[in-house]
């Protein structure tokens, strides 16, 4: 009978199991690709623990135990590419729990990750590091793009800079020369220390002292609490909000408990810290360098933005912020710890290679003068190499996984060639990283450490010496008949990505300018069996959030100072054969070549286009500088860049010399041509090509935004063909030295050389031109390919607050602006740009091609479509996405920007207004109303030569607005008034003490926020606006009302604790009665001038009833009307309920709102 108990449960879960099996076989049937079936995976929770248990299996005769490896998380690390070598390159892994496609064919990866729209991860993978927030690694769709949007912004140049100059600083206080015999286990360990001090310092903009300290009200360091748990990150995953006590605990997770609690306390106080920095912060401070400071920074930007009264904010909550720190941190960790772990190894084992990369640092690195980031690692191409051959072969993430949100087709191989299947929504597909970065289309050396293969070597020439010697250009490539996912790709491309490949080239390049490394031997080795016993150790890994060794003591390497040879001016770097001896740098140099770094002071210039497929450097004479620059306002150059004007300076190199034949040629006229990038539409060049001298002219706005005084524009040309004078007028005294730039009438060579006056054109002038009043304005390129009409729209019924946003309540007309962001210039190739905005319905063909078909599309997405379509009305429109909701539409045969579209704002694409044909002027100005002052994006330029450009064009703006006598524009009035109202709003908070306390009640949380403030502070402040405003509370260093709350008589909880930490609330509080006045009598004797309470609601099954039954509670208790504050506070959202209840003690009067965070800033 007993055995019967015992064995009719195992026979059913048995049963259970085959019939699931065989439903998943059925379905998997219908892929016609190969099937590996699996008794059980790792989807089953219940085989995790017992799997160690079971590796016999693996051993078993006749391949029967073969499915065992597919049993792990991390099996691909185990399998490398052995299955895709026997069975293909995709196939099913059929479990009783699922199916899972597995594929590492390149169409289909690269279709999977440039489709995020139509695929997702799965909720179980996208979660599992969502315990501190929701992130952009844990979100899809709408989601995901409103968390990329505002992460993208925290990796910026300043923060690169920085990652660069602390990468090098900490390698030097590694001690390898000290400690030159190191395991791969103590290589990993000194490597877990160096990324956690680079990620604290850079992440949170840190300095040694504060990451080390343990403030008051804490009980770990920073870098304690962060780096306790990236160590034990499984253990977090796994027992994160387990509400256990600490007597039942082992000593590992009590510790946890407290770290985890530690360091969400940590971002608090930063998160509000770098809050408040960042609104003191004052115009021309120095951009953000931490990718804290940057992420907030976007972040508060963000929330300036026009918000869609139904529409979740685009902005981030505290709780999405500090997700998103985290996971920087546990991505940043993983990366550069387990990278170096593997990479050098690999170099020791490979000496040729070390050589080959040493051949570099000494030419690019040694000699420079500072080997500061901008000018040392765009050359440094080599280290580069090594950090993408070391993921190709030990990758952090084993398999993706993703699954489609509706039925797709799907590209596979089979043994018939290539085929396409359809996916169900659902289903699982595992993109198998090692599968793709071991494949065979890598060439027969797939699996040899060869970082050779990145590198792409063509031939130019050099002008710098009258022999014009020829040298090596050599820039990074992943070979097109491959996949490469370390990163994973398309939108969804880890935003990360460039801070780990500086990160590591500043590491590698720093150890390798001082060391080499070489095999650790024991007793009587030899070479050849060091590095047979290194390879085997670094061959055994298994996963564990990332590649791990088994045996990472078994092996190591040795650093020994390299001998230095001081060279002043090193001869240019040449290919040769590697002489492999470990005892001496290895150097290929050819005799009596120019040499690398001149006597003579030069500076890099370095023009690149927006999607980075085209750069070009050169270098010029310090001594030149500033480079003269010219502005055209003819009506060819606004038509042929979409701008007011182009803007180019001579390159300082030869037609000759520069490798032009990948841009794409547009004959602007029978002396010069237009060069520019065919797929983000960037105008590189001018070539003139009747110039005896070979003169390219590069447009401005490709240049980089080096520091110094680069450029000097001398002249304007072709002012007449504006009419109205166009850009002219602001850019007056655009020179650093304040001279004035000539305004010609046509040309500025010649015998009819005709020069304009400042306040050309006279205003009497203009009369004519400004009472003709169009109704409409084509929009044209300059070949005529892009013709489309623009209307004025009928505004005449609508209220000021039905107006669009961009039209003028007064004068209906449409907005105009300046934009200095990196993207526009990078496509335009002009240095400032000017948009208007547009209702596509106020857009339509020209009336030869209307009747021919359906109107103008109503949306960007049928834009889009159309343009794909390639569709003959649309003309030679293209687009370029420079972001996954942006489109940046131009013409494929001219380059002109013509639009700029957005997906969240389906109905409405900026125009590019230097395509506008205006009776009155290049300005359009009967058209468009002009914000003058204020040139959008400007933090862009912080730090460079355009950042005092874009000051003093603001500057000039003004002064023309005032000399014309234009009133200012009514956005301009908007954003003043409330740029005014913010400042106040700070300055009081300032004045007053803030204080936080937290009260548990029953379901909800009530957080309870009490300002004291002067009485004179609060009289000042008008009726009107005493209501509640979303903004963020300030802690303060200490809580001024803390005795009073020591005296208080409060619920069987810590008060104390919960009033600093939030975070460390009693699991299970014994809470009052509602009727129980003792907790709010303690509230009503706090000397403050105004309570708020806040209800953080996460039950959503609490009534609104409910809802209202605690706002007339807290009205009863502290003295205000009941009822006052329910009605219009309550409201539903997604997660739950979130409602603020506010009461004015001192004046008796209710007041509310909705947040989205429990902080507030209170106006009184």
């Amino acid at each position: 009978m007993f055995l019967y108990i015992t064995l009719a449960p195992l026979a059913l879960f048995t049963a259970f199991r085959c019939f699931h099996l065989f439903k998943n076989y059925t379905t998997a049937l219908k892929f016609n690709i190969p099937i590996i079936l699996l008794p059980v995976s790792c989807e089953d929770i219940w085989w995790i623990p017992l799997r160690p248990l079971f590796s016999w299996v693996e051993r078993l005769p006749f391949g029967l135990g073969s499915w065992y490896v597919y049993t792990d998380m991390g099996w691909p690390m185990v399998d490398g590419n052995k299955t895709v070598l026997r069975v293909g390159e995709n196939f099913v892994l059929c479990s009783p729990s699922s199916n899972q496609l597995v594929t590492c064919y390149p169409p289909a990866l690269s279709q999977t990750f440039r489709d995020h729209k139509h695929w997702a991860a799965p909720e179980a993978q996208a979660q599992i590091f969502a315990f501190y927030g929701q992130n952009v690694s844990s979100t899809n769709g709408a989601e995901w793009q409103r968390h990329r949007k505002i992460t993208a912004s925290a990796f910026n140049e300043n923060s690169m800079h920085r990652v660069w100059d602390e990468s090098v600083k900490r390698v030097a206080g590694l001690d390898l020369g000290g400690e030159r015999d190191r395991t791969l286990g103590r290589i990993r360990s000194t490597f877990d220390l160096f990324a956690m001090h680079v990620l604290a310092t850079v992440g949170f903009g840190q300095e040694n002292a504060a990451l080390t300290e343990v403030p008051p009200g804490h009980r770990e360091s920073l870098m304690d609490s962060l780096g306790f748990i990236l160590k034990n990150v499984t253990l977090t995953l796994v027992f994160n909000g387990l509400n256990a006590p600490d007597f039942l605990l082992p000593n590992v997770l009590r510790r946890l408990k407290v770290s985890v609690a530690e360091f969400r306390l940590y971002m608090q106080e930063l998160v509000l810290q770098q809050m408040q920095l960042s609104s003191e912060k004052e115009k021309g401070q120095s951009q953000s360098t931490s990718l804290l400071e940057a992420l907030i920074t976007a972040n508060e930007a963000e929330k300036q933005q026009l918000q869609a009264p139904t529409a979740r904010p685009s902005y981030l909550t505290e709780s999405e912020l500090y997700g998103n720190l985290f996971v920087f941190n546990l991505a940043g960790y993983e990366t550069t710890a387990g990278t170096m772990t593997f990479a050098l190894p690999f170099l020791a084992a490979h000496p040729d290679m070390q050589d080959w990369v040493i051949e570099e640092v000494d030419a690019y690195y040694r000699t420079s003068r500072d080997g500061d980031y901008a000018n040392t690692y765009p050359k440094l191409v080599r280290c580069l190499a090594v950090l993408y051959e070391t993921l190709r072969l030990a990758n952090p993430a084993p398999l993706l996984l993703w699954s489609p949100t509706t039925a797709r087709e799907f590209p596979v191989t089979t043994k018939n060639g290539s085929a396409s299947i359809i996916v169900p929504p659902g289903t699982m597909v595992g993109m198998h990283n090692y599968g793709a970065h071991l494949s065979p289309r890598w060439g027969a050396d797939a699996q040899a450490f060869n970082p050779r293969r990145f590198i792409s070597t063509s031939i130019s020439t050099s002008s710098s010496t009258p022999e014009k010697n020829s040298y090596q250009s050599e820039r990074l490539v992943v070979p097109e008949s491959a996949a490469y996912i370390p990163w994973t790709a398309g939108p969804r491309i880890c935003p990360g990505k460039k801070f780990s490949e500086v990160e590591f080239v500043a590491t590698i390049v720093k150890i390798l300018s001082e060391y080499r490394i070489e095999v650790l031997k024991v007793d009587g080795e030899s070479d050849r069996a060091a590095k047979e016993r290194l390879m085997a150790v670094l061959d055994e890994r298994f996963f564990n959030i990332s590649a791990h060794l088994k045996r990472p003591e078994d092996a190591g390497v040795r650093h020994f100072s390299r001998l230095h040879i001081s060279s002043p001016n090193p001869p240019p770097l040449v290919p040769g054969p590697s002489c492999g001896n470990l005892y001496r740098p290895c150097f290929h140099r050819v005799e009596n070549a120019s040499t690398m770094a001149s006597e003579t002071p030069s500076v890099t210039l370095t023009a690149h286009c927006l999607c980075k497929a085209h750069t070009f450097t050169a270098q010029v004479p310090a001594s030149k500088l500033p480079l003269p620059v010219t502005a055209c306002h003819c009506d060819s150059c606004r038509h042929v860049t979409g701008a007011l004007y182009s803007i180019d300076t001579l390159w300082p190199a030869p037609r000759s010399s520069v490798d032009t034949s990948a841009l794409k040629r547009y004959a602007f006229s029978s002396r010069i041509h237009v060069l520019f990038c065919g797929t983000c539409s960037m105008p590189m060049f001018f070539d003139h090509q009747e110039s005896s001298n070979e003169e390219l002219g590069v447009f401005t706005g490709a240049l980089k935004n080096d520091e110094g005084n680069l450029l000097m524009l001398t002249k304007h040309i072709f002012a007449e063909d504006t009419i109205d004078g166009g850009s002219t007028m602001w850019l007056r005294r655009p020179n650093a030295d304040g001279t004035e730039a000539k305004r010609f009438k046509n040309s500025s060579t010649g015998d009819k050389v005709e020069e304009y006056a400042f306040d050309w054109p006279p205003v009497e002038s203009l009369t004519g031109y400004e009472a003709k009043k169009e109704n409409s304005l084509p929009i044209r390129c300059k070949c005529k390919g892009i013709d489309f009409v623009l209307h004025r729209g009928n505004y005449t019924d609508k209220k000021k607050e039905e107006l669009p946003w961009f039209i003028d309540p007064t004068t209906h007309k449409i907005l105009g602006g300046f934009c200095a962001c990196d993207s526009c210039r990078l496509s335009s190739g002009v240095d400032i740009f000017n948009w208007t905005y547009a209702g596509l319905e106020n857009i339509s063909y020209p009336e030869s091609t209307s009747e021919a078909g359906p109107a103008f599309p109503n949306s960007t997405g049928e834009l889009k479509a159309l343009v794909d379509a390639k569709d003959p009305r649309i003309g030679t429109l293209a687009y370029y996405a420079s972001s996954p909701d942006v489109q940046r539409y131009f013409c494929s045969n001219c380059s002109a920007c013509v639009f700029y579209a957005v997906d969240d704002r389906p109905e409405i694409v900026d125009v590019a207004i230097g395509l506008l044909e205006s009776s009155d002027g290049a300005r359009a100005e009967h058209f468009v109303s002009w914000a003058f002052g204020k040139v959008g994006s400007s933090g862009d330029t912080k730090g460079g030569w355009r950042e005092p450009l874009i000051q003093r064009v603001e500057e000039e703006c003004e002064q023309w607005r005032e000399k014309r006598g234009y009133p200012i524009n009514w956005r301009r009035v908007e954003r003043e008034a409330a740029e005014a109202k913010a400042k106040t709003v700070l300055c009081r908070g300032r004045e007053g003490v803030l204080a936080l306390v937290v009260l548990p009640i029953q379901k909800p949380i009530f957080w309870i926020v009490a300002k004291l403030a002067p009485r004179e502070v609060r009289n000042e402040v008008p009726t009107q606006e005493r209501e509640f405003e979303h903004g963020v509370l300030f802690y303060p260093d200490s809580f001024s009302v803390q005795k009073h709350l020591d005296s208080c008589e409060w619920p069987d909880c810590d008060h104390d604790r919960v009033a600093h930490d939030p975070a460390r609330q009693p699991a299970e509080p014994k809470v009052p009665e509602r009727g129980d006045d003792g907790v709010w009598s303690a509230v009503r004797e706090l000397p403050v001038s105004a309570v708020f309470v806040y209800f953080q609601i996460v039950d959503v099954r609490i009534s609104r009833e409910e809802i209202r039954e605690l706002c007339d509670l807290a009205d009863r208790h502290l003295g205000g009307d009941e009822g006052g504050a329910a009605e219009h506070v309550v409201e539903r959202k997604e997660e739950g309920l979130e409602v603020l209840w506010g009461h004015n003690r001192g004046r008796g009067r209710s007041c509310g709102g909705t947040v989205g965070g429990i902080h507030v800033e209170v106006l009184w």
